[in-house]
């Protein structure tokens, strides 16, 4: 800029200066009065050369090259109490006359053709086409945004208009749609944002009628009105939805990726043709989220939604009843508040008869303190599909966690009868017997500073009605307690879990001293089978035997003796699978085999046994004594 164009543009933002100080200044100039799109001027308004012009400017020629200057609307602005406000905006000092035929028409003279060579364009344009552009901000045209519409009406309905910013991105997009009571009509216009470079508003009014659409953004920090449409609606959709009240844009916040998301294939808005609505994100971080689903009515849905996640992604599963549009919005935490971080426009296009999700507050999979309450991670899912009703989940294990484990239905119903737990030094297996088609909640709680809080939680889907009996009533889980070694037993080989094919049951335990014992077997139906238990016993084992008539579970309990009280040693689930023709054992309270004095009382222990099978019905016992030997 030479010496005076920068005394000019020094002038120009403390005064308005006339024609003869810039020809002072030895600049070229031309004064040019007109029509303007100033204070006054309505949307829409019809403009002809009957009228008398409004406003006057001036063009300069610096460094061989005309542009234009407004003085008045450089220094200032008239507020909505019609009070000129001082406030120097260097937009109007040297306008390109691209930017300034906006808002800008030369007429002086009454001569058109002559007037026309002072749009400075290479193809001006008539009064009529002036009339009907639309006038962006001056923001708008200062950042080069573009618009695909370019007259100020629309006269058809839906119809949507794309907005773009390639050089300085949008940093937040709203809008505003009235009637033509200057009543809001938000459900009847969304706006998508699939990047920060282009938005697209699209309006689908209930009603015939005039209606007035404002797009609004920030660029480069700065709030502004992009532009105003007048469209007339001449014929309303037969089966209009209305969309959810969002007078903000669909698609993911400018700053989605700083908080963990990857944005790759986001999309502002999804269609769903069966009322199930899948949606993955992949994360590069693990952000604290919360997620809210609600539809045009702005009825929540958190029933029919809910979130997993692990350490790479989050899946976001929604069950949509009706048809219609729904308003899906995506919160993670920034700086201990959460705020919203992505919105997303779902159309549902036919009623569904999905039951809805389990009731839960978190999202599904493990928490982030998973593997330091002694829970190894690898194949943990947050999301299991079930085809038969039989479930079962194994959980490697780095420690011996303290745990419990509960299980809901959609309604909310406790299904414990349904659930076992087996654990022992390296693993937790979890079973379940689901009855019914539908969703489970299963929440795996471990104790921590003596407290039981939650670690895992599963959604399971099981698409098939089931027949299985539910499992015996068993508060804790199965298999040995942390101190069986202790009590005298060996731990190699001892399961948690057996199955029974025949109805005969035996376990075999190895012991390292002489245990005190007892032991319980209930079926489901919590029935005592004492009649149909043994229990063989000596100096190096222990023998269990069982005759299990029915087919079913049963839960078998071994209780051993601790400081005068026999408490629990070893909890096992039996399942077994065929119908048994075995008779019951003899009653007896005791176990079988030889006493614990029975040496001291003159016996040999060499060769005796508590149990013998007999084939022909010939049986000899006999019996060496060491005092008569």
């Amino acid at each position: 800029m030479d010496t005076a164009a920068w005394y000019l543009y020094r002038k120009a933002s403390i005064i308005s200066f006339d024609e003869e100080v810039i020809i002072a200044l030895g600049i070229t100039c031309k004064k040019i009065s007109g029509y303007a799109k100033g204070y006054g001027h309505n949307l829409g308004e019809i403009i002809t050369f009957s009228q008398d012009t409004d406003n006057a400017w001036n063009a300069v020629r610096l460094e061989g090259v005309w542009r234009f200057i407004e003085t008045t609307w450089g220094a200032g602005y008239v507020d909505k109490n019609q009070e000129f406000i001082k406030k120097f905006n260097n937009f109007y000092f040297l306008t390109s006359p691209e930017n300034f035929i906006y808002d800008h028409f030369p007429y002086f003279n009454s001569n058109i053709e002559e007037s026309k060579q002072w749009q400075l364009l290479e193809k001006p344009i008539t009064i009529e086409e002036y009339a009907k552009k639309i006038k962006p901000s001056k923001e708008a045209r200062q950042y080069g945004v573009k618009f695909s519409h370019p007259y100020v009406i629309i006269d058809n309905s839906p119809c949507t208009i794309i907005v773009e910013s390639s050089a300085h991105p949008f940093q937040n997009c709203w809008f505003d749609f009235y009637n033509d009571k200057g009543s809001k009509c938000t459900d009847a216009a969304i706006m998508l944002c699939a990047d920060s470079k282009e938005c697209k508003t699209t309006v689908r009014p209930q009603s015939r009628g005039k209606y007035t659409l404002c797009l609004h953004a920030t660029i480069k920090d700065e709030n502004t009105t992009l532009a105003e449409y007048i469209i007339y609606c001449g014929t309303a959709e037969s089966n209009w939805k209305p969309y959810p009240n969002n007078d903000g844009f669909y698609g993911p916040k400018l700053s989605f990726t700083e908080r963990g998301f990857e944005s790759f294939c986001v999309n502002p808005s999804y269609t769903c043709k069966d009322g199930k609505f899948h949606l993955r994100l992949k994360t590069t971080s693990t952000p604290e989220v919360l997620v809210q689903l609600h539809d045009a009515e702005n009825v929540d849905h958190k029933e029919n939604l809910i979130v997993e996640q692990n350490d790479t992604s989050i899946n976001i599963r929604s069950r949509l009843l009706n048809k219609g549009y729904y308003k899906l919005e995506l919160f993670s935490k920034v700086d201990k508040k959460y705020t919203l971080a992505y919105t997303v426009l779902i159309l549902n296009t036919c009623e569904s008869d999905w039951t809805p999700f389990p009731k839960n507050t978190g999202h599904y999979g493990p928490k982030q303190d998973f593997t330091n309450r002694g829970f190894e991670s690898s194949g943990i899912k947050p999301f299991y599909e079930c085809k038969d009703g039989n479930f079962c989940l194994f959980l490697k294990t780095t420690s011996i966690p303290e745990v419990l484990v509960q299980l809901h239905d959609a309604e909310n119903v406790d299904h414990k009868e349904n659930l076992i737990v087996e654990q022992n030094d390296t693993s937790i297996n979890i079973r379940i017997r689901l009855l019914n088609k539908g969703y489970y909640k299963l929440e795996l709680f471990s104790k921590v500073d003596d407290t039981y809080t939650l670690a895992y939680t599963v959604l399971i889907l099981n698409t098939c009605e089931s027949d299985w009996t539910p499992f015996p009533k068993n508060s804790g889980h199965y298999g040995p307690h942390q101190d069986f070694t202790n009590r005298g037993f060996e731990s190699s080989c001892i399961k948690p879990f057996y199955e029974c094919k025949d109805g005969n049951f035996c376990l075999f335990l190895k012991t390292t001293s002489t245990p005190k014992i007892l032991v319980h077997l209930h079926d489901a139906e919590n029935v005592d089978h004492k009649e149909n238990l043994l229990v063989e016993q000596n100096d190096t084992s222990i023998n269990i035997r069982s005759r299990l008539l029915n087919k079913g579970y049963y839960k078998l309990e071994l209780l051993s003796k601790v400081d005068d009280t026999y408490t629990f040693a070893n909890t096992v689930l039996i399942l077994n699978t065929c119908e048994s023709d075995w008779t019951p054992f003899p009653k007896h309270y005791g176990h079988y085999g030889p006493m614990q004095d029975f040496t001291n009382r003159g016996f040999e222990s060499s060769g005796i046994k508590p149990f013998y099978e007999c084939k022909d019905g010939n049986f000899r016992l006999f019996f060496k004594d060491n005092v008569n030997s």
